[in-house]
């Protein structure tokens, strides 16, 4: 489980780290999303072991805004139906 995010970028053939998420965890759904002055990714659900070794699904919804990486991950106010990992997302 880990806190940190990374992007691939092309131009350069290089991982880069992005802002850490607020909490651990793996197999969360991403999705990117444009506006016309914003970028947004988006993380929803996700896996998480607990301190005894358990595993809890998340539904969870977090936003980075890709123009201004500094202001971190938000969580948002609402999350999902029913928490998952693995989910595709479009």
């Amino acid at each position: 489980m880990t806190s940190k995010a990374e992007y691939y970028d092309i131009a350069s053939n290089v991982w880069k780290n992005l802002t850490d998420l607020p909490e651990a965890f793996i197999s969360p759904g991403l999705c990117e999303f444009y506006t016309a002055s914003k970028a947004y990714l988006y993380s929803f659900g996700g896996l998480q072991r607990g301190l005894k070794n358990d595993v809890t699904l998340l539904s969870q919804i977090y936003r980075l805004d890709l123009s201004n990486l500094d202001e971190g991950w938000k969580v948002l106010p609402i999350s999902l139906p029913t928490a998952c990992c693995d989910s595709g997302v479009l």
